[in-house]
């Protein structure tokens, strides 16, 4: 009788900002929108792992705010492009989520539900996300206000 090691080791992985952002973030800072003006904003992401096929996605809650997320237009798309301003950005799929803000919150609220923003994402590669919101021509909206945040998270 013979006895066999077993070795076991858990690959890592580590999902960041590329490009001029830094460690900036998505920053969305808007005062007095007006119906129809729409903010975006890109971010490149890059991923550095020991293990191929990653999937990245995309998921949100509130953090503050009066109500102001039910009257914001927003839409995320994946593709190509450097600039935090979107000037570049060329998108490479079909838009990725589309609805109000409020929407993506309570549709995409972990991994499991998140948006799924590349599920095949290997050692070195990177993608650019672009997000847009947009006040929608409500009346109700008016003085209202929001804070938010957005997650980014990567398993095998």
């Amino acid at each position: 009788m013979s006895a066999s090691a077993i070795n076991l080791s858990v690959g890592e992985a580590e999902l960041g900002e590329d490009g001029p952002l830094g460690s900036s973030g998505l920053a969305m800072d808007a005062d007095n929108l007006v119906p129809g003006q729409q903010i975006h904003r890109c971010i490149q992401v890059g991923y550095s792992g020991g293990v191929d096929d990653v999937s990245v996605r995309l998921f949100g809650r509130a953090e503050d705010g009066s109500g102001l997320e039910r009257f914001l237009d927003t839409e995320v798309d994946v593709g190509v492009g450097t600039s935090t301003d979107c000037t570049d950005f060329v998108a490479s799929t079909d838009r990725s989520f589309e609805g109000s803000l409020e929407e993506l919150w309570h549709r995409h609220t972990d991994f499991a539900s998140g948006i799924v923003l590349d599920d095949q994402l290997a050692d070195g590669q990177s993608f650019t996300i672009r997000i847009a919101v947009a006040l929608a021509d409500d009346d109700r909206a008016q003085g209202l206000a929001t804070a938010f945040w957005l997650m980014f998270e990567v398993r095998p």
